[in-house]
């Protein structure tokens, strides 16, 4: 059985709060690492592929997690570019956490509780390689830690 999941306003935080802070950090431009725009944009996909995922299972299909699409600087900057401002950026990623909470919070136990096959790509390495997870404690953390440590990244690029 899982465990209850925090409050919706909980798990919206840390995104709202990036969505928020890229307004005011559209300008910056890091020596290293993603720019606000590209920040957002590689949630909205991330966000995209947890929903995904969760679909899947729920409809028996494949159980397994790759974020390779959403971390790849091409990914992130076409996505970035064709949003054309931070600001529409913000505003879909606004829309992705909605859409991902919504569907998040009513999910059965059963696709939460499932083990999916996770492979987590990071700085060009793999942090996690087609290991066993569990679908909702991914869910949660990439509301929580994954969202907060972008949180961080935005807000030193604010400054």
């Amino acid at each position: 059985m899982s465990d209850p999941l925090p409050s919706s306003e909980d798990l919206l935080a840390t995104q709202q709060a990036i969505a928020e802070l890229a307004h005011r950090a559209a300008a910056a431009s890091p020596a290293q690492g993603w720019n606000a725009g590209q920040v957002c944009a590689h949630l909205i996909l991330n966000n995209g592929l947890f929903i995904e995922t969760a679909r899947n299972v729920a409809q028996g299909g494949p159980r397994v997690y790759d974020n390779e699409s959403s971390v790849g600087d091409g990914a992130t900057a076409a996505l970035a570019a064709g949003a054309g401002a931070v600001g529409v950026l913000a505003e879909w990623l606004r829309q992705s956490v909605t859409a991902y909470v919504d569907l998040l919070t009513t999910l059965p136990d059963d696709v939460l509780d499932a083990t999916v096959t996770t492979t987590i790509r990071h700085a060009g390495g793999l942090l996690v390689d087609q290991e066993p997870r569990r679908l909702g404690d991914l869910m949660v953390g990439q509301l929580t830690f994954h969202a907060g440590m972008h949180l961080e990244q935005v807000r030193q690029l604010v400054g």
